[in-house]
């Protein structure tokens, strides 16, 4: 993974990772297909600043955004703002599983155009998972990955308000 300058490395389940940017890449596509232009998709890719161990990769898009009363139940398993018959509500479902089984975490922003912004972050070499259990950072006993997963959240993109959390204890 390229942050910046410098490469970061990323450990994972890279069929896994591919899901989850597919996911949100799909979502940001078919919210934004009926808008008129400019509809844009804007990756960004960064080693945390606080902790360079940590990588955080914002998804943002231009598209009509996350309602606040809507931005609490979106990782939630069969929510949809779909109609009826075109999602099945498992996608941001999935998406926080294979992040949090990385020992990360995502949350949900208003992007500064007024779409969405959805921030994953997730270990990098230097952190691995349980990492952070060894070195007391979080109180948990590090079984099963959970230890890392209790990450700075780091800084919300420009502008942005907060909508959801999932991961470490969201």
């Amino acid at each position: 993974v390229w942050a910046g300058d410098a490469a970061a490395t990323l450990h994972g389940d890279a069929d896994l990772l591919h899901q989850v940017f597919i996911n949100l890449l799909m979502n940001s596509v078919q919210v934004m297909a009926p808008r008129n232009a400019p509809r844009r998709i804007t990756i960004t890719v960064a080693a945390a600043s606080d902790d360079d161990s940590w990588i955080t990769i914002d998804v943002e898009d231009t598209g009509p955004g996350v309602p606040p009363d809507v931005g609490d139940r979106v990782f939630e398993p069969f929510f949809t703002t779909k109609p009826t018959g075109e999602g099945t509500g498992l996608g941001l479902a999935v998406v926080r599983s294979i992040v949090e089984d990385h020992g990360g975490l995502i949350s949900l922003y208003h992007g500064q155009g007024g779409g969405a912004c959805f921030r994953i972050r997730l270990p990098g070499l230097a952190t691995g998972r349980g990492q952070a259990a060894q070195d007391g950072q979080d109180g948990q006993d590090g079984q099963d990955g959970q230890a890392a997963r209790a990450a700075p959240a780091g800084g919300a993109p420009a502008d942005a308000q907060q909508l959801a959390t999932a991961g470490a204890d969201g």
